[in-house]
């Protein structure tokens, strides 16, 4: 018995060594947290930041990882296929290593990641979504190998990125997905490309060269405005149709005659002559940027008949609601299902444009503008103490409204004492927010949608399930080609048209 017990003695030491050792060791490599981010994903966080994401298949609710501390260092291990909306935590962010499973970087996944320098193993990555890189100033060459989309803002505002080589496999650049990109130099469309979309490459103004292979059949406006340095551009055959904008309404003498004064997609904001007989594309004489004289160009005949699609000129005042008056160069006051929505919340004084004349429906609204559209609807009421939140600072714009709607529990933070402020909001953060606020001024909670018509419905957060349901009842929010995209970066057009669909189906 004595013998037994002895033995049952030194397992028990042995036991409680091994425990101290984990304990030591755990202690000395650093304290790991982890979390589920999938269906069949997870992460974890160890101190030295670094983040490691592994599993099999998409990852998703970024929102909801509750990381500890900075991130500078993300690796990702193979079987994850998709990564979503880091850019709500790294700042921080210098490093991503991806493997070859990873076919799609989401929706505004590393939007904002300023410190960002390289991606590696974005050379497998098939598809780039809407504002996935936006604004990471510090990431200088990609590779994109595989590519075949790239989606909307996808490397708006990337102003250190040098000059992509596009393959053969890439099919669509979005409108605005190069847009700011004041690195760049010299592009070549690859010949799958058929449309160059609206300001896809607006304000490149290092871009002294582009070539248009054969298959290019459409230059939308503004693709190349505000490329000062752009000089040297070569023209298919296949072209078929440019968009202009117009705005310039007389030709000087003696350029005038049987030519038309266009405001084109390319040659910067210079406005240029074309020979417009037979529909003939040939530049007769351009205006160039910050001079006041008129310079004849190369009259080279491109070959090939075009036919000018011009952007409707606004009139006066937008039809709705009448009293606009406010205008934006990137808005048609018709004709693009966000137009009218746009006007209404510039009209109401919800919204307002990124600049004098331009909306940018595409660009994203954060978290502190949400707070005060809500704030200003409500007359901007007094507040008083400070915000709980860590990252709100008191001289901010945003700071009273953030305290306002944080004490009225239209909005919360993560989880780790931070709100976001500067974040981009997610649609479904926004319906969340408008159902609270409904909920505040006392209106018609009771609808509720059925989510299983949306593929994408299981990626609706537990916490946001009844809003989501409640805004599609109400028809504050619709989906889109690809589904109710709850965890999507909201655009502002987007914004706007909910804003404008609030009013019309809530507020009455």
């Amino acid at each position: 018995m004595k013998k037994r017990l002895r033995i049952i003695t030194v397992c028990l030491a042995f036991i409680v060594l091994i425990s101290t050792i984990n304990v030591f060791a755990t202690e000395d490599n650093g304290t790991a947290t982890t979390g589920k981010c999938g269906d069949n994903v997870i992460w974890e966080y160890q101190d030295g930041e670094l983040l490691v994401i592994s599993g099999t298949g998409e990852m998703y609710d970024a929102p909801e990882l509750k990381i500890p501390g900075k991130v500078k260092k993300l690796i990702v291990k193979d079987g994850v296929t998709t990564i979503n909306g880091f850019s709500f935590f790294f700042s921080d962010l210098e490093e991503v290593i991806l493997p070859a499973s990873v076919a799609t970087i989401a929706d505004a996944a590393f939007y904002n990641c300023s410190a960002l320098k390289t991606v590696d193993g974005l050379k497998y990555v098939k598809k780039i979504g809407i504002d996935a890189f936006g604004n990471c100033t510090s990431l200088k060459t990609v590779s994109l190998e595989a590519i075949q989309e790239i989606q909307n803002g996808a490397f708006q505002g990337c102003t250190s990125l040098e000059s992509p080589k596009f393959p053969e496999t890439l099919t669509n650049i979005g409108d605005a997905a190069f847009m700011g990109c004041e690195s760049i130099t010299k592009i070549e469309l690859p010949t799958k490309i058929s449309k160059l979309a609206a300001w896809s490459f607006y304000g490149c103004h290092g871009m002294t060269e582009i070539k248009m292979n054969e298959g290019l059949k459409t230059i939308e406006a503004a693709s190349l405005g505000d490329c000062p340095s752009l000089t040297k551009i070569e023209f298919p055959a296949t072209l078929t149709e440019i968009s202009t904008n117009n705005g310039y309404k007389s030709i000087p003498a003696p350029l005038s005659g049987d030519t038309k004064l266009v405001s084109v997609a390319f040659l910067g904001d210079a406005p240029a002559i074309y020979d417009e007989a037979f529909s003939t594309l040939r530049i007769i004489a351009y205006y160039p940027r910050n001079n006041n004289t008129w310079t004849e160009a190369v009259k080279k005949d491109y070959g090939g008949k075009v036919t000018w699609k011009e952007w409707p000129e606004e009139p006066d005042e937008p039809s709705k609601p009448d009293k606009t008056t406010t205008k934006y160069n990137d808005v048609p006051v018709s004709g693009t299902w966000y137009s009218d929505a746009v006007y209404y919340a510039t009209e109401k004084g919800y919204m307002a444009g990124t600049s004098n004349n331009k909306f940018t429906p595409t660009g994203t609204v954060t978290r502190g503008t949400i707070a005060q559209i809500l704030y200003a609807a409500e007359g901007k009421p007094a507040v008083s103490g400070k915000s709980q939140f860590a990252d709100v600072v008191e001289t901010k714009w945003y700071a009273k409204a953030v305290k306002w709607a944080a004490d009225k529990g239209l909005v919360s933070g993560y989880g780790n004492g931070k709100f976001g402020p500067d974040n981009a909001v997610t649609r479904e953060q926004m319906v969340a927010i408008m159902y609270k606020y409904s909920e505040m001024k006392g209106y018609d909670l009771k609808a509720s949608a059925d989510l299983n018509k949306y593929t994408d419905h299981a990626k609706v957060s537990k916490w946001a399930t009844t809003a989501v349901k409640w805004g599609v009842g109400h028809k504050v929010i619709s989906g889109t080609n690809k589904g109710i995209e709850p965890q999507g970066n909201a655009t502002r057009a987007q914004i706007a048209v909910i804003l404008q669909a609030y009013d019309n189906n809530v507020r009455k």
